[in-house]
C-alpha cells in the first residue's frame, strides 16, 4: 500500500469523497472549460447553502434571544423551528406574505440623529422645501427626478458628504467614523406619534400601497396569527388622543387598516427577560411566526439540511 502524502490528506479532508473533483490534466480546452464551470457552480451553490444555514442559526440563536431580552438571562432557550414539536409542514416553500412587508417598516425606530439626516436629505431632493409640507405626488416626482440623477456606476456615486480618493474609494477612517457614530446612536421608541415628521409623505405612500395590495385589516391579521381581535379603539392604544384620532377615521376597530394599525398599536412594556425589542404584540408575534414558518418551509433548512446537500463541516 502506498501511503498518502500530507497534501493528499488535506485535499481529502477539504474535498469530501472527491465531491468537487479537480480537472484531470488530459482534458482539452472545451472540456476543461465545461468542467471548471460545473465545478464553480457546485462550489458556489454549496457555499451559499452553508452561508444561509449560518445566518439562520444567527437569527434563531442570537437575534431572537436579543429581541426577547433573553441574552441577559441565564436561560439557554432558543427558538428552533427545526424541532419536531412544531406542527407546521417542512419543505413546502418559504414565501413571505405581502403583509409582512408592512410589519417591518420600523420608521418609528429611527433615532433623532437619523431623523435629522432624513429631513436634510429630503429637503435637498425637494429643492429646499420642508418634507412634511409637500404632498405625496410632489414627493414621488421629486424622488423620481433624484433617482434619474444617480450615476450608473457605483464608484461615481456620492455618500454622506464624503469625498472619494483618487482611486475611487473612500478614506477608511471616515467610513469607520460613520459606522461607529451609527452604532452608538440610540434608536427611537415604537408606538404612536413616533415616526419623524419628515416621513409624512412616505407614510402616506405606505398606506396607499397597502390599499392597492388589498391587505388584511389589523384585526384580520391578528386573527390569522392567533391573537385576540381588538374590540375597542382604546384596546388598540389606551392613549386617549390616539384613540380619538382612530375613532375619527374608522367606523370600528375592525375597520382599522393594517399599516396605520401597526404604527399606532400600543407597544409592549419592557420586560427582562421577555421583551427587549418593545414593539406591539401584533408585530412581535408576526416576527416570531415568520422566523418559524420561513425556516420550516425551506427544504434546505429542514429535510435537506444534511451533509449531502451541504458538507460534513458546514
Amino acid at each position: 500500500m502506498i501511503a498518502a502524502t500530507p497534501s493528499q490528506l488535506t485535499r481529502t479532508r477539504i474535498n469530501e469523497a472527491n465531491r468537487f473533483p479537480p480537472p484531470p490534466p488530459s482534458l482539452s480546452d472545451p472540456a476543461l472549460a465545461a468542467h471548471l464551470a460545473s465545478l464553480d457552480e457546485s462550489l458556489f451553490q454549496t457555499g451559499r447553502l452553508i452561508t444561509c444555514g449560518l445566518y439562520a442559526n444567527l437569527i434563531l440563536k442570537d437575534y431572537v434571544r436579543t429581541i426577547l431580552a433573553l441574552n441577559r438571562s441565564p436561560t439557554s432557550w432558543n427558538l428552533d423551528p427545526r424541532s419536531n414539536s412544531s406542527k407546521l409542514p417542512q419543505g413546502r416553500g418559504n414565501q413571505v406574505s405581502v403583509e409582512f412587508n408592512l410589519v417591518y417598516r420600523w420608521h418609528s425606530a429611527l433615532s433623532e440623529r437619523d431623523g435629522t439626516w432624513v429631513r436634510e436629505e429630503l429637503k435637498s431632493v425637494l429643492g429646499g422645501k420642508e418634507p412634511e409640507e409637500v404632498g405625496v405626488g410632489e414627493m414621488v416626482r421629486a424622488l423620481a427626478k433624484w433617482e434619474e440623477s444617480i450615476p450608473a456606476k457605483p464608484e461615481e456615486r456620492r455618500f454622506g458628504g464624503l469625498a472619494r480618493q483618487a482611486d475611487g474609494t473612500y478614506e477608511d477612517q471616515e467610513l469607520v467614523k460613520v459606522w461607529c457614530d451609527s452604532v452608538e446612536d440610540i434608536a427611537g421608541a415604537f408606538g404612536a406619534n413616533k415616526v419623524p415628521n419628515a416621513l409624512r409623505s412616505i407614510e402616506g405612500l405606505g398606506i396607499m400601497q397597502a390599499r392597492h395590495w388589498n391587505v388584511a385589516t389589523l384585526n384580520e391579521f391578528r386573527a390569522f396569527l392567533g391573537l385576540t381581535k381588538h374590540t375597542t379603539f382604546e384596546d388598540i392604544n389606551p392613549d386617549p388622543v390616539v384613540a380619538v384620532k382612530l375613532k375619527s377615521l374608522y367606523d370600528s376597530p375592525d375597520a382599522v387598516e393594517l399599516y396605520p394599525g401597526l404604527m399606532v398599536e400600543k407597544p409592549k412594556p419592557p420586560m427582562d427577560p421577555g421583551s427587549g425589542l418593545c414593539v406591539n404584540y401584533t408585530t412581535s408575534r408576526a416576527i416570531l411566526s415568520d422566523a418559524v414558518a420561513l425556516i420550516r418551509g425551506d427544504r434546505f433548512h429542514t429535510v435537506d439540511y444534511t451533509p449531502r446537500s451541504v458538507t460534513n463541516w458546514g
